[in-house]
């Protein structure tokens, strides 16, 4: 009777809505194949070191700028400084390609080992104009940090410049509220691995996400209670170092996945960075695992995706940018705010991802018998046209192996049978020639009845041919 009587229940409830979903069908399908073609891609993992490893790789070409128009009536000399980004013998996750520079440019290192190319122009006449900067091509990566914290120790290699662990007019590392704020996130932990854990959870605890175009130092941000990436970073890195933690920074270019090429980026990233021993430096972003307060807490603890261009690695105060990243400019004599117009910025050219998109939702039926072969299928796209291979996952601890090869945007079938009565998630996965492997697809659920009364059996056939009635009965459970 209690079976009878939520079959009725959710059969009104399906009546009522049914006309509604008909016509949103169609649109969820177009919503559906359109999300699937922009949402996370794939990810192969490519080794480094036994515990770095990187994963859907991007191609890209970006060029960044930096411009300086005179509007006043004197001339003035202009010295810019751009920062030139790292290959992957220190940035393992970003391959360096072809990299030029603009005319006429001296390359310095300064105090932190960071390479910078810097410019001197004379701007003589109202309307001169100066524009300098690089081309970069190359091929970026996910990369992630396999880090058991058992094997880290506190034994710092001889050469680790001692100013990681050493005060800076943004951190303030010995005001007592840095302090205090450390002992409180740290407490009596002495693992490396598990203070720099705690750090990012409380500064995420502690901050909300916010720009207001300051650059507060930490002790200030703190008290703020919000800050801008860097601002994340600074109160990040003080806490550390006032727990013994070596951390640093880094400054990047990003582009906004999924928008429109060319895309203009003039708000850059900068996220910190802690030294591990043995693993060496491990990244970490609270601020992008705190954004829209969702506190995703250790997303981004050893994680950064391929949409970012490293172009600074700084432990503090640069000699050339000081405490900017990407660039910098002096300019002597100083003219009067709005005579000299100002520009710059990170022009992404190219985003070319080098794997499938991920394949679609199983389509297939959702009720059936034990011991019935059942017919399901997908499909996906790549980039490159590779053929393409899949992986079928049926939920009940079997699956296909790879099977193909198939053309890219080619239908892919497979069969199964299950068993046993139960509930089932079918999910895909794709590979190309490459080897790179894409995230499993959104699960198919599938439901094999304990019970097989007529009813039932009309009830999945429904859900079957209408699977947002099906969604919106789990979210009513």
């Amino acid at each position: 009777m209690e079976l009878k009587r939520g079959i009725l229940y959710k059969t009104i409830i399906i009546v009522i809505i049914v006309c509604f979903l008909f016509t949103m069908t169609f649109f969820s399908v177009v919503v559906t194949s359109k999300e699937n073609k922009i949402e996370k891609q794939y990810e192969k993992n490519v080794v480094l070191d036994e515990f770095i490893i990187l994963s859907k790789p991007v191609y890209v070409i970006v060029k960044f700028f930096d411009n300086v128009t005179n509007n006043c009536t004197i001339s003035f000399d202009v010295t810019q400084y751009v920062s030139k980004p790292p290959d992957s013998d220190k940035r393992p996750n970003q391959f360096v390609s072809m990299l030029s520079f603009t005319s006429s440019y001296t390359i310095l290192t300064d105090t932190w080992d960071q390479e910078i190319a810097r410019w001197h122009t004379i701007l003589l006449d109202k309307g001169d104009k100066t524009s300098v900067g690089f081309l970069f091509k190359g091929t970026l990566y996910d990369v992630n940090y396999s880090i058991n914290p058992a094997n880290v120790t506190d034994d710092f290699p001889p050469d680790l410049d001692p100013r990681y662990l050493q005060d800076a007019a943004m951190y303030d590392i010995y005001s007592n509220e840095i302090q205090n704020a450390a002992q409180a996130a740290v407490g009596n932990e002495t693992n490396l691995y598990w203070k720099a854990r705690n750090i990012s959870k409380y500064v995420q605890d502690e901050l909300y996400h916010h720009n207001d175009g300051t650059w507060d130092n930490a002790t200030i941000t703190l008290s703020n209670g919000h800050g801008s990436c860097s601002e994340y970073s600074w109160l990040f890195i003080a806490l550390c170092r006032a727990s013994g933690v070596p951390a640093r920074y880094v400054g990047s270019t990003w582009y906004k996945e999924y928008e429109p090429l060319p895309y203009l980026d003039q708000k850059y990233h900068r996220w910190p960075q802690v030294y591990l021993p043995p693993y060496g430096w491990v990244p970490v972003d609270p601020n992008r695992s705190d954004k829209n307060g969702t506190h995703d807490y250790h997303k981004y603890f050893g994680m950064i995706e391929s949409n970012l261009l490293v172009t600074q690695i700084c432990g503090g105060p640069s000699r050339y940018l000081e405490w900017y990243y990407n660039s910098y400019r002096i300019i002597n004599p100083d003219p009067e705010v709005g005579e000299v117009k100002r520009n710059r910025g990170g022009l992404w050219l190219m985003y070319k991802i080098m794997y499938p998109l991920t394949p679609l939702t199983p389509i297939g039926p959702i009720w059936g018998k034990p011991n019935n072969n059942y017919d399901y299928k997908t499909s996906t796209y790549d980039n490159s046209d590779s053929t393409l291979w899949y992986w079928w996952d049926w939920g009940d601890g079997t699956n296909t192996g790879w099977i193909g090869p198939y053309e890219s945007n080619e239908t892919c079938e497979a069969s199964h049978a299950w068993k046993t009565d139960g509930d089932y998630q079918v999910k895909v996965k794709a590979r190309n020639r490459d080897g790179w492997e894409s995230y499993w697809s959104d699960p198919l659920e599938i439901t094999i009845p304990r019970t097989r009364t007529s009813s039932y059996l009309w009830y999945g056939c429904l859900l079957e041919h209408f699977p947002l009635v099906k969604r919106l009965i789990n979210l009513i459970r």
